[in-house]
């Protein structure tokens, strides 16, 4: 995955992409991947969200990290790219608060979900 450039040309450093139907303020990190900005300005390494998924998922963390590869294997990338990827991880989202505000919050994770959505992808013509 290559991200894209951002809007208003290379010299911009920070700029919003929506993900999951939130903006998020971005810029490169080292490499040029995408790095989530953090009040204060720092960016938050994807290190810190793989640490603190690891935490929250326990012994369940290999299945689950397995399951949502398949599921993401299953969807065409131009499905994702056109807002359907909120849609579907709607589908299986632990009950939380909405937006922002269910980030971080504890939730029951339904690993079945995520595959009865990928099977149900596998399905569709």
């Amino acid at each position: 995955y290559t991200p894209p450039p951002p809007p208003g040309g290379a010299g911009v450093e920070q700029w919003a992409e929506d993900v999951l139907g939130t903006d998020v303020v971005v810029r490169r990190g080292e490499g040029g991947g995408l790095r989530a900005v953090v009040e204060g300005g720092g960016v938050r390494e994807p290190a810190k969200a793989l640490s603190f998924l690891k935490q929250k998922l326990g012994r369940d963390y290999h299945a689950v990290f397995q399951a949502m590869n398949m599921l993401a294997d299953a969807v065409p990338a131009e499905r994702l790219a056109t807002g359907e990827a909120y849609a579907l991880y709607a589908r299986f989202r632990p009950e939380v608060a909405t937006g922002r505000a269910g980030w971080g919050q504890s939730g029951g994770f339904q690993l079945r979900l995520v595959l009865e959505e990928r099977d149900r992808i596998m399905r569709a013509p």
